[in-house]
């Protein structure tokens, strides 16, 4: 059939696809994560094939057409850093409502600081940062996280995304949308009960 593709084509655009996840991208839709959470319960730990590829020939073998190009996120810091954009916006936000605010007026207060990307990290490690972590395992995260968002970090990978990051990972924070989120993954417990009493197992994250 026309729409079908190859093996060979399926597993190189799904590891492209991989590469460049710090794109302009939203979360994947409520099919990608069905089958995303059939693949990662039905998966052998010795499996060469990522679940990228492993979604992507699903998606082909429904409907025709590879998964959204950011549907599988390998970075467990993706919640942070979209934290980060998060508050950046808002932070940027606060000024320049205060500018506006005041802007006829003869003594302004201060205007209110935006963060640095360091302070914006220390904020997202101490949230994000698992229970087991203490201070030293918290500032190295911070570090890490301060580098994935100005840039830096994708600098040492020679299939670094020419993106501005900070900029689209506030673009991401904008753009999701928690209250979806929360409808959708209701719906996929739903299903998932649905699904194990005729014996298929799936794992959500």
């Amino acid at each position: 059939m026309g729409c079908q593709m190859t093996d060979q084509e399926v597993s190189t655009n799904a590891e492209a696809e991989e590469e460049t996840f710090y794109g302009l991208s939203c979360d994947p839709d409520i099919l990608e994560k069905l089958l995303l959470a059939i693949i990662r319960a039905n998966t052998d730990d010795k499996s060469e094939e990522s679940d990228a590829i492993r979604l992507n020939k699903a998606m082909h073998s429904l409907v025709g057409k590879s998964a959204s190009k950011y549907a599988v996120t390998n970075d467990a810091d993706y919640k942070a850093l979209r934290y980060m954009g998060e508050l950046l916006h808002r932070d940027e936000c606060n000024r320049d409502m205060h500018k506006i605010k005041h802007y006829n007026s003869p003594n302004p207060p201060d205007v209110p600081k935006v963060r640095t990307p360091h302070a914006l990290a220390f904020v997202a490690a101490k949230q994000f940062a698992p229970h087991a972590y203490d201070e030293e395992d918290i500032i190295r995260m911070a570090n890490r996280l301060r580098e994935k968002f100005n840039g830096t970090y994708y600098k040492k990978s020679k299939s670094r995304p020419k993106i501005n990051s900070a900029m689209t990972f506030k673009y991401m924070a904008v753009e999701h949308d928690g209250a979806v989120e929360s409808v959708e993954f209701q719906a996929l417990e739903k299903i998932c009960a649905v699904l194990a009493k005729h014996g298929v197992k799936t794992k959500l994250k």
